[in-house]
């Protein structure tokens, strides 16, 4: 039995270059773990090739639709592997949050299967499965800080950004990424949102010290609030507590914003649980902490 603990990221900087001729957009983004984590157990099932999902949550699928189930039929495609196989997903990170929770799976599940079974992968093409599943599955094979370009699936190593704490909160409400993409208008020329100053460099530029929060951007956000109007309640909320710089993760619905330390992330918990919005209190980790969250060596605790 193999058992982890796949965890979100947030998106620290979020820049929108063009749509490409594929449809999709090209992005820079700075990309953060934290430690709130989902828990996925892996068990083997006698009959060879079978795969069964289940999981805790009843808009969680447990078929094709599932990014897990597709990392492992992409893994068995490319490796041979047949053993059978029976998951569990216990999720913690809100789905269409845009906290990467479905793609996290997706790697923590590629990475652990390739260890556990020896399988015969190179790091290239385990990169080429994750880029087929979704934009943001590179990334759960590297975590830390990291800054991603092309669709996402193009991931550089940074250097870990100090430990910070989070409040984190959304108004229980799953967000259409492709939706919040399309309203931006973008034609398929060079034409973005982006400046010529290269915010994702300028916030990597300035790690430390409270002013690098105010380097902070996403090009989605403002699109994602014209169209779900209740995430203005939670920055509204954010603010009135005096959170100070929140900001939209991915495409939504999660806003989080730094604060100074995980007791008084906590203590905003407890006013916007109060007020009838998901919120917990986290933490970043780093790249050996995002590891050993993979393959489930430490304590099982979520942020609360």
């Amino acid at each position: 039995m193999l058992k982890l603990r796949p965890p979100a990221k947030i998106n620290l900087v979020l820049e929108v270059l063009r749509k490409r001729a594929d449809g999709y957009h090209d992005v820079r983004t700075v990309m953060q773990s934290i430690d709130l984590c989902d828990e996925i157990t892996i068990e083997e099932h006698p009959a060879a090739g079978h795969l069964e999902l289940h999981t805790d949550t009843m808009s969680c699928p447990v078929d094709e639709m599932n990014l897990v189930w597709q990392a492992i039929h992409w893994l068995r495609q490319a490796t041979g592997l047949d053993a059978g196989l029976a998951i569990t997903i216990n999720k913690n990170i809100p789905i269409g949050g845009g906290l990467g929770g479905g793609s996290s799976d997706a790697g923590a599940v590629l990475l652990a299967l390739v260890s556990q079974y020896g399988l015969d992968i190179g790091r290239d093409d385990l990169n080429r499965i994750a880029a087929r599943i979704g934009s943001d599955v590179s990334y759960f094979l590297v975590g830390g800080t990291a800054l991603a370009t092309a669709r996402g699936e193009i991931v550089n190593q940074m250097p870990d950004l100090p430990e910070t704490a989070f409040v984190l909160a959304n108004p229980r409400l799953a967000v259409d990424t492709s939706r919040v993409y399309a309203s931006l208008g973008l034609k398929e020329t060079k034409e973005g949102l982006a400046s010529t100053r290269n915010a994702c460099a300028a916030f990597l530029d300035h790690p430390h010290g409270p002013k690098r929060w105010e380097l902070t951007k996403n090009d989605l956000e403002p699109a994602a609030r014209r169209l779900y109007p209740r995430l203005n309640e939670v920055f509204a909320m954010l603010l009135a507590l005096g959170a100070e710089h929140p900001m939209l993760s991915g495409s939504g619905a999660t806003v989080f914003a730094p604060v100074k330390s995980l007791d008084d992330g906590k203590e905003l918990v407890v006013r916007l649980q109060t007020a009838g919005f998901w919120a917990v209190a986290c933490q970043s980790i780093n790249r050996r902490q995002f590891d050993l969250r993979q393959v489930g060596e430490v304590p099982s605790s979520p942020p609360v």
